[in-house]
C-alpha cells in the first residue's frame, strides 16, 4: 500500500508477474506520465490507487476495451492505450 505515493517517477513498466496493485500505490505521482501493465488479465483497482496521476495508462492490446469499461479504469478511458501504440 502507498508504495510509490507521492515520488516523483516519471514512468513505470509493471512485469505480468506482479498479481495486484496496493492501495493508494500511485497516489500523487503527478510526475508519472507513463504506466505500462503487462498483466495478461485486468487489475482490479481503487480510486486512490493513481489519484492525481496524469500518466497515459498502456495495456495489452487484447483488453483494451476491458480496460476502458471496467469500474474505476473508465475514469481514465481516454488515457488507456494498447502496449502496441507504445512510443519507442
Amino acid at each position: 500500500n502507498s508504495a510509490f505515493d507521492r515520488s516523483q517517477i516519471s514512468y513505470i513498466d509493471i512485469p505480468a508477474g506482479v498479481t495486484s496493485i496496493g492501495w493508494g500505490a500511485f497516489s500523487n505521482c503527478t510526475n508519472l506520465q507513463t504506466v505500462i501493465l503487462r498483466k495478461s488479465t485486468r487489475y482490479a483497482i481503487n480510486a486512490e490507487d493513481f489519484q492525481n496521476v496524469p500518466a497515459t495508462f498502456y495495456v495489452p492490446d487484447e483488453l483494451l476495451d476491458e480496460y476502458q469499461i471496467a469500474a474505476v479504469w473508465n475514469t481514465f478511458a481516454d488515457r488507456i492505450k494498447p502496449i502496441s501504440e507504445l512510443p519507442q
